[in-house]
C-alpha cells in the first residue's frame, strides 16, 4: 500500500509505504534535485507493526 503527499513535480513529497508481508511501514521525504538530477531522499524512517495493526490497516484499505 502506498500513500503519497505531494507529487513527483512538487519540490517535496512525502511517501508512506506499508508492506503487509514484512509488516513494516516506511516514511520518506524526497526532494527534487537541482538541474533535473535524480530525486534525493531527505529523511526516512522505518518501523515494524503488530498483527493487530496489520488487521486495522487492511480494514482501512478495504474501506477506501
Amino acid at each position: 500500500m502506498l500513500v503519497v503527499i505531494g507529487n513527483v513535480l512538487s519540490p517535496l513529497a512525502r511517501w508512506i509505504v506499508i508492506d503487509l508481508h514484512l509488516m513494516t511501514i516506511r516514511q520518506a521525504t524526497t526532494r527534487l534535485a537541482d538541474a533535473g538530477g535524480p530525486v534525493k531522499i531527505v529523511s526516512e524512517r522505518s518501523d515494524a507493526f503488530s498483527y493487530d495493526e496489520r488487521r486495522k490497516v487492511i480494514a482501512s484499505g478495504n474501506e477506501v
